[in-house]
């Protein structure tokens, strides 16, 4: 199989499997093939191959999974990694179409983009996150701004409870 021509012929299956198997070659530091797995990616992005959209999210489902696990924001947030895997996927599935999939020089391109949502949806999250506990703190505040207003019922409440202190205080 020396053409790219010849990698748009193949089964599906036999791609994924060789895409696991240059992946594994990767890891062990030896040499491989990268283009069994961007043709995996071409297959999803450019034909809208949902089995091929499948095998992707097998294939690097735990490499992203360590990328989330080890970004510094994952340790603030209250989900698991399982949740943040899910939506970097999706927002690859998003935004990567077709036409900016064409200026995609190659695999390692594809996995920096990859890298890169994990990055934006984690700190998407953080920010909504935040916006949440400062919408939580603001109706705190508004509710004990109502608690302390002064009423007359309040100004003889508190008067009781102050004279009863200083009462206790002076024994």
């Amino acid at each position: 199989m020396n053409t790219e021509a010849d990698l748009k012929t193949q089964h599906l299956h036999y791609i994924r499997s060789r895409c696991a198997e240059e992946s594994q070659r990767f890891s062990q530091r030896q040499e491989y093939d990268p283009r069994f797995c961007y043709e995996l990616f071409r297959r999803a992005i450019l034909n809208h191959d949902q089995r091929a959209w499948e095998y992707v999210y097998q294939q690097y489902q735990q490499v992203v999974a360590g990328w989330v696990g080890r970004h510094s924001l994952f340790f603030f947030l209250d989900e698991d990694q399982e949740f943040f895997v899910n939506r970097v996927f999706e927002k690859m599935w998003t935004h990567l179409t077709p036409e900016k999939f064409k200026h995609s020089p190659g695999l390692s391109a594809l996995l920096s983009y990859l890298h890169k949502c994990v990055n934006s949806v984690l700190v998407d999250a953080m920010r909504k996150r935040e916006r949440f506990v400062l919408m939580e703190e603001g109706e705190q505040g508004l509710d004990l701004q109502a608690s302390t207003q002064k009423t007359p019922e309040s100004e003889i409440l508190n008067r009781d409870i102050a004279d009863r202190l200083w009462a206790m205080l002076q024994e």
